[in-house]
């Protein structure tokens, strides 16, 4: 009740667990029709709905909300504080310059062998 209704006047995450829905739904829809599924635009469409939607699911309502309502029975709400988020920034950041530095030494291996 509290992801989708919200709790007690606590509503904050709402809006992010019907955008979850609506993201899953419309995959959903592409994904089981063929012609939408046989092109490139709304299979690539499809495919960063369901991930953002798992994404959405998980965070947010799996382990945001694990602790609300809290052990002593009172709802209060979750935001992330500026340091949780510019760390947040700095994982995925350095994930990204993983995957350029790997993929960047994946295609300069293969120019060698295909050479």
């Amino acid at each position: 009740k509290y992801l989708y209704v919200g709790l007690e006047g606590h509503s904050e995450l709402v809006p992010w667990m019907w955008l979850s829905a609506a993201l899953v739904a419309l995959a959903t829809v592409v994904l089981l029709n063929p012609r939408l599924r046989g092109r490139q635009g709304p299979l690539t469409f499809a495919c960063v709905a369901v991930v953002l939607s798992v994404w959405i699911e998980k965070g947010l309502g799996m382990i945001v909300t694990g602790f609300v309502p809290s052990p002593l029975g009172h709802v209060t709400g979750y935001s992330p504080t500026l340091p949780e988020v510019l760390i947040t920034i700095g994982i995925y950041g350095f994930g990204a310059l993983l995957i350029t530095v790997f993929y960047k030494v994946t295609l300069s291996l293969r120019g060698e062998i295909e050479a």
